[in-house]
């Protein structure tokens, strides 16, 4: 696409927006080696490491993990996890 002959030029934000890629701790559940993110009423995040060790890091996915708090409530069992949204 050509821009007109006298149009500015484009120029990128003076400042790229805030991301937040780790999210609000009281949306987070670790048990054992999964830790589960509550980002929205149908949107979690789960991840496992084998050391427990969880990374923060933005993906492509989801750049900014801090989304208004969903009230969940949780059950754990001998071999299960839950979480009720």
């Amino acid at each position: 696409m050509r821009r007109p002959p006298n149009a500015p030029p484009s120029t990128p934000p003076a400042t790229p927006p805030a991301t937040s890629p780790a999210a609000l701790a009281e949306q987070m559940v670790v048990a054992g080696s999964v830790r589960v993110t509550v980002l929205t009423e149908r949107l979690v995040r789960i991840e496992y490491s084998a050391d427990a060790s969880f990374e923060d890091r933005a993906t492509v996915s989801v750049v900014n993990r801090r989304f208004d708090p969903t009230p969940f409530e949780v059950t754990i069992d001998a071999d299960r996890l839950n979480i009720d949204t």
